[in-house]
């Protein structure tokens, strides 16, 4: 297994753009606060199946 700390991954790229675009929005904070928290939960969920299989 090789780390690769010098090279962003997919997933904080997608982080950061989900951010900025949440950001752009009008809606309240805790709504954007749930829908990050979701995508944060289905990205771990994910790299649990994929950690199994």
């Amino acid at each position: 297994m090789e780390l690769r700390l010098w090279r962003p991954s997919s997933g904080v790229l997608l982080l950061t753009a989900l951010q900025m675009l949440l950001a752009g929005t009008t809606l309240p904070y805790a709504t954007r606060a749930i829908l990050h928290g979701l995508v944060v939960l289905s990205a771990v969920m994910a790299l649990r199946e994929r950690r199994l299989q």
